[in-house]
């Protein structure tokens, strides 16, 4: 079954992320439009259906584009911020990592 994905604030509409459904231990690309570089993709953990603390970050990205190496757990709520240059930012809870075969 695919992950839903639930986009839960978008600061500007400026910003918006385009992602696909996160599998485990396979690479998940993670692409948007908008917003000025460098940019900043934070991996979360979901805490009442919103944005919970840091698991992973990724500064410095310049392309509008960021393959993810999926390295957590099948079933883990996860979930994407992406700030730009200016501090837009757009945010997106993915309810279940797929497991690899599902």
């Amino acid at each position: 079954m695919p992950a839903i994905r639930v986009p839960i604030l978008a600061s500007r509409d400026s910003l918006a992320i385009n992602t696909t459904d996160p599998v485990q231990c396979e690479p998940s690309n993670i692409t948007w439009q908008g917003g000025l570089p460098p940019f900043t993709l934070n991996v979360t953990s979901i805490v009442n259906n919103g944005i919970g603390d840091t698991l992973q970050s990724f500064p410095g990205i310049t392309d509008q584009s960021f393959v993810w190496p999926v390295n957590v757990l099948e079933g883990t709520q996860i979930g994407y911020v992406l700030a730009d240059a200016e501090n837009l930012q757009v945010k997106e809870v993915v309810y279940g990592v797929i497991g690899r075969g599902n």
